[in-house]
């Protein structure tokens, strides 16, 4: 798939004085390739360091945003893995607990991350608990 890019009136060609326009196509792949490799150096990075603010009340000093229980991240769908078995693990709850994802923000359209997120919660709780996953398709937890 390939989508376009364009942004109109971007900037003004001095010499002419008339507008410059970016019109540019891109492929999915290489903007999965980007993602992946954005997570992969700096969002990995950043989490495992932790952030300064926690949202969890307990009582451990663990900052840190990803489980402890799950390896090191390597790809979109084991950071979203370990990201929410962080959440679940501070409110001592399982992956069976959870009945409906929802994805808000403009990364909640790329299919990349939708698709990584169904692979980090059949992870977690199996392919049979996951709609749309490819199991039997009555899945308790509803993705998008």
């Amino acid at each position: 798939t390939r989508s376009e890019i364009n942004i109109p009136y971007l900037t003004m060609d001095l010499q002419t004085r008339q507008p410059k326009h970016l019109e540019v196509g891109v492929s999915r792949n290489v903007v999965d390739a980007e993602v992946q490799t954005w997570v992969r150096e700096k969002l990995v990075p950043y989490l495992l360091q932790g952030t300064t603010t926690s949202l969890s009340n307990n009582n451990n000093n663990n900052n840190n945003s990803l489980s402890q229980a799950l390896p090191s991240p390597t790809n979109l769908s084991t950071l979203f893995s370990s990201a929410i078995m962080n959440s679940l693990e501070c409110t001592s709850l399982t992956p069976h607990a959870l009945r409906a994802v929802i994805l808000v923000g403009g990364g909640a359209r790329v299919p990349l991350v939708r698709e990584s997120m169904r692979e980090g919660l059949v992870h977690l709780a199996g392919d049979a608990y996951v709609s749309g996953s490819g199991g039997n398709g009555k899945g308790r937890l509803i993705m998008p």
